[in-house]
């Protein structure tokens, strides 16, 4: 399902890397030319979709083996005015249910996020005097000058389908994700509109001149959706007024008189949804994938006196290669091969 994964801004990455993952992908080079980097993306990615923390030090799966350093060690160049970009493309092929459905269209999806430190404007000192009392103070005043400051959030999400640019989000002040662009172009989305015209509306099919009031319709309901920021990938849309989690209606009625408007209002009604049904099954896919992760690090745990009796879940022992010493004491099979 894993097809590759991109790191720009990320240690030894400035521009942005496409790094293709196959059943065995080897990784050598230079020492410095950031082979450990790909790695630790990977590492970094997992730990961030368990916790929502991005000032990483340590993993739970690193142990003692990986230390990140947090987002001012670990974006590249340590220039905290930078974003860090981490991608990641699936291929479709094994999708199932409704999310397949959903996916039919397109053959890759891809999922990026940029994460960065929050821009505040700098404010300055100046003298001033108190209108009321005539006495000399001192004001802050602004610059005009943005600064990172606060911890590292994800500022911006984007999902792409085969190569072009399905949605767009960013972090507004007061934290939420809000849809900035909807690529009604897109055959994914056409698809989408298509569907529901014909299944959820008494219109048997959508002629061609529809599509130019739907479009209308659905760029204007865009600027009213915002999602669920998430551990690391958005979790679905925020509920709202208008968009609400109960009173799905069965079908909408479509008359001639009033085809556009009638369509209009079925379009505005499902995309929504069919917009979280994207945003949770694509965050459940790569969860999915990155929870498979197993890192094992560059030195090895001797086991203790008392292999056969002892219960791990250090994750210093399983990065330290444990996983090996647990197969030898649970599988007699292997275990007198081993002795043999």
């Amino acid at each position: 399902m894993l097809n590759q994964i991109g790191i720009g801004n990320f240690k030894a990455f400035g521009d942005k890397q496409n790094i293709p993952i196959r059943p065995l992908t080897l990784i050598y080079g230079a020492n410095s030319s950031g082979k450990s980097s790909i790695l630790h993306s990977l590492i970094f990615a997992r730990h961030a979709q368990e916790t929502g923390n991005l000032d990483i030090h340590r993993t739970t799966i690193g142990g003692e083996s990986v230390d990140l350093g947090g987002f001012r060690q670990f974006i590249h160049r340590r220039n905290i005015d930078r974003r860090m970009e981490w991608v990641v493309e699936l291929n479709t092929a094994s999708f199932t249910g409704q999310f397949a459905e959903l996916m039919a269209r397109v053959k890759s999806i891809t999922a990026t996020l940029e994460i960065g430190l929050p821009q505040i404007e700098e404010m300055v000192e100046q003298d001033s005097v108190d209108p009321r009392s005539g006495d000399k103070i001192r004001i802050k005043v602004p610059t005009g000058n943005l600064i990172a400051s606060g911890n590292p959030e994800v500022l911006s999400y984007e999902i792409g389908g085969d190569g072009n640019q399905l949605l767009q989000m960013s972090k507004r002040t007061d934290g939420k994700l809000q849809l900035d662009r909807l690529d009604l172009e897109h055959p994914m989305f056409r698809e989408v509109v298509k569907a529901i015209v014909e299944t959820s509306t008494t219109s048997e099919a959508i002629k061609p001149s529809d599509y130019d009031g739907l479009d209308d319709a659905i760029s204007d309901i865009v600027p009213e959706i915002f999602a669920k920021a998430g551990n690391f990938f958005p979790d679905g849309l925020i509920k709202s007024d208008d968009f609400p989690e109960t009173g799905q209606l069965s079908l909408f009625p479509v008359s001639r008189g009033r085809r556009k408007e009638d369509l209009a209002a079925a379009v505005r009604f499902f995309i929504p949804r069919k917009l979280d049904d994207l945003l949770k099954g694509l965050m459940k896919s790569i969860q999915s994938e990155i929870n498979r992760l197993q890192y094992l690090g560059p030195l090895r745990s001797y086991p203790p006196r008392h292999l056969a009796f002892s219960q791990h879940q250090d994750p210093n022992w399983y990065s330290g290669g444990g996983y090996a010493w647990d197969v030898v004491r649970a599988d007699a099979h292997v275990r007198k091969l081993v002795n043999t």
